[in-house]
C-alpha cells in the first residue's frame, strides 16, 4: 500500500464511519488475511493478527479511531509484503531496502517500522550483509580497501558499520599480499608487452580493485621496473 492507495483506503473508511462491521471473511484458504466487510462492501483487507489485535468482529462500530488504526495496519502489512518480495531476490542492507520501499511510495514512517521489524526478526543484518558482500567481491579477485568501501556504500551499508567490518577483516588479511597475488595472477599474460605497457595495465588493474595508490606504485615498480 503506497501513499496513493493509503489515501484511497482512508477516504473509503471515512465514508463508512458510524457503520457496523458485518463480517470478516478469509482472503484465501490460509486464513492469514481477512476482508473486513461493511454490508456488501470490502472496507479493508488486514492480516488476521491485526483483525484480532484491533478487536474487529461483526457488530463492531467503525469509528475514526478504528479507521486510523486500520489504515496504519494495512500500510504496514502492504509494505512488509513488498519488503519480503524484495528480500526473496537477494539480501539487502537496511538503507538500501528503505530506498527500495520508499521508491514504491510507501511513507517514511511505515518503511522505518517495517525495516525495524525485519531487523528484529534477523531477516536484515547490515554486518552479516557487509561480510557477504565483501566475500562476493573478493571471490573473483583480491580487492583493496577503497573498492570495498565503495561497494558497501553502494549497497547502503552505513559508514560506521563498513569501517568496523573492514577493521575486523584487516586483522585477517594483508592488503599487500592480496595485491601481490593479483599481480601474480595476471602477470604471465602480460609477458609479451613492453615494460611500460605492462606497468600501465597493472596500475589500472590495481586501481580498479581499490588498492592504495602508494602501494600500487611500489608494487608495480617492483614488478616491472617501469616507473623510474
Amino acid at each position: 500500500m503506497n501513499d496513493r492507495v493509503d489515501e484511497n483506503l482512508r477516504r473509503r473508511l471515512e465514508a463508512l464511519i458510524g457503520s457496523e462491521i458485518t463480517a470478516v471473511t478469509p482472503v484465501d484458504e490460509s486464513a492469514q488475511r481477512g476482508k473486513v466487510r461493511v454490508g456488501r462492501r470490502i472496507a479493508a483487507v488486514l492480516s488476521s493478527r491485526d483483525v484480532e489485535r484491533l478487536g474487529i468482529r461483526p457488530g463492531t462500530t467503525l469509528d475514526a479511531r478504528l479507521a486510523k488504526a486500520i489504515v496504519q495496519c494495512a500500510a504496514f502489512d502492504s509494505a512488509l509484503r513488498a519488503a519480503m518480495r524484495i528480500l526473496a531476490r537477494r539480501p539487502f542492507a537496511r538503507s538500501e531496502l528503505k530506498q527500495r520501499l520508499e521508491a514504491r511510495e510507501f511513507d517514511h514512517e511505515t518503511v522505518s517500522r517495517v525495516v525495524d521489524h525485519l531487523a528484529g526478526l534477523g531477516l536484515i543484518d547490515d554486518e552479516a550483509f557487509a561480510r557477504e558482500a565483501l566475500a562476493q567481491l573478493t571471490r573473483r579477485a583480491p580487492a583493496g580497501e577503497h573498492l570495498k568501501m565503495r561497494t558497501l556504500a553502494r549497497h547502503g551499508v552505513e559508514p560506521e558499520v563498513a569501517r568496523r567490518i573492514l577493521a575486523e577483516e584487516s586483522t585477517q588479511t594483508d592488503a599487500e599480499q592480496d595485491a601481490r597475488r593479483l599481480i601474480a595472477s595476471r602477470y604471465a599474460a602480460m609477458q609479451s608487452l613492453a615494460p611500460q605497457a605492462r606497468a600501465r595495465r597493472l596500475l589500472a588493474l590495481l586501481a580498479r580493485r581499490g588498492f592504495d595508490e602508494e602501494l600500487i606504485e611500489r608494487l608495480v615498480r617492483e614488478a616491472t621496473g617501469a616507473l623510474e
